[in-house]
């Protein structure tokens, strides 16, 4: 994951976190800027 956002360093990166991933994804920088609700 490090070396994936090294590698796009100048562009801007979005992701869906699951709960479980949210922790994960803190720790690499990444901040919540909304919340979504997925059906299935």
């Amino acid at each position: 994951m490090y070396a994936v956002l090294a590698y796009l360093k100048d562009q801007p990166v979005t992701l869906s976190a699951s709960r479980a991933g949210k922790p994960l994804y803190d720790s690499l920088g990444f901040t919540e800027i909304a919340s979504s609700t997925w059906w299935a």
